[in-house]
């Protein structure tokens, strides 16, 4: 007893922990995953079968142009236009420019377009490479639709060019020289 009477009351009795409900720690988050999974999946294949639905990544449009870019890229002028086409896909290739990095290596700045509704262009910069053309630097440009269109132009291809030390772009007569060098077979 304490003092004025109160008692102290006894200890609760020790809970074992084998006595208390489970509750199941992984079942809830393993449903979550699967749920996520699932929608992942349903979302995935309801976009890509949706008609007239862009790639956002431009990757199914390189693929399919990647022929036709070959050749206008190893043949075709600086200025020019080609229209390309594989399978359902089709579209255009403009060429813009070519360049000499330091290291002597040949680029070449181009466009590429979709024929698509509203689709995205795409700025490229492929290099030469070991005898292929390899893309470099890819960038997507808004379609014409009067949208956001940065002020600054094609900077982020400039820095490209810039930091690879590449010379103003080649003279018509010189990528021409170059062009017909490419189109010879090697010995």
């Amino acid at each position: 007893m304490i003092e004025g009477g109160a008692t102290l009351a006894a200890p609760a009795p020790a809970v074992s922990p084998r006595s208390l409900p489970r509750r199941p720690g992984w079942q809830l988050p393993l449903a979550a995953c699967f749920a996520l999974l699932v929608g992942g999946i349903a979302g995935y294949r309801i976009g890509s079968e949706t008609p007239g639905n862009p790639d956002p990544s431009g990757v199914a449009l390189f693929q399919s142009a990647r022929a036709a870019l070959d050749t206008a890229l190893g043949s075709s002028a600086s200025g020019s236009s080609t229209s390309w086409s594989h399978g359902a896909a089709g579209g255009s290739i403009a060429l813009v420019s070519s360049h000499r990095l330091g290291d002597g290596t040949l680029c070449r700045e181009y466009t590429l377009a979709s024929a698509a509704q509203g689709a995205d262009r795409w700025k490229g910069i492929d290099c030469r490479v070991e005898g292929r053309w390899r893309t470099e630097l890819v960038i997507a440009t808004p379609s014409s639709g009067g949208g956001y269109r940065p002020a600054s132009g094609d900077s982020a291809a400039d820095a490209f060019l810039q930091d690879r030390n590449a010379e103003s772009p080649l003279a018509p007569a010189a990528e021409a020289e170059l062009l017909n060098a490419l189109a010879r077979p090697k010995r």
